[in-house]
């Protein structure tokens, strides 16, 4: 999924992947670093009015996912690296999006 949203004179383009974590073995795997990757193909655009950003939307529960350890430090890596829960963040999901702007 692809948003666009343009405001005073910038054009943000987010990323959006709907995706389950289960078969994802960390934060070092390429789909979640993604968020740094894009930051570096905007740097290569050298346009100071557009914005890339990307987050992963998950349908896994976390507790569903062997490789990270519960605590609130790992909660905030996942929002660090851009990954959010849809499950346990039903309301609270969408408006983390709109909050990195």
């Amino acid at each position: 999924m692809l948003d666009l949203v343009i405001t005073q004179e910038k054009q943000h383009v987010y990323f959006i992947d709907p995706k389950g974590l289960r078969q994802i073995h960390g934060f070092d795997d390429p789909k979640i670093k993604f968020h740094k990757t894009i930051k570096d193909i905007q740097n290569r655009l050298a346009d100071p009015d557009i914005i890339l950003d990307s987050f992963i939307i998950s349908n896994t529960y976390q507790r569903e996912m062997e490789w990270w350890k519960r605590g609130s430090q790992q909660e905030q890596t996942f929002q660090n690296n851009h990954v959010l829960f849809q499950k346990e963040n039903k309301n609270s999901y969408i408006g983390q999006i709109f909050e990195s702007f």
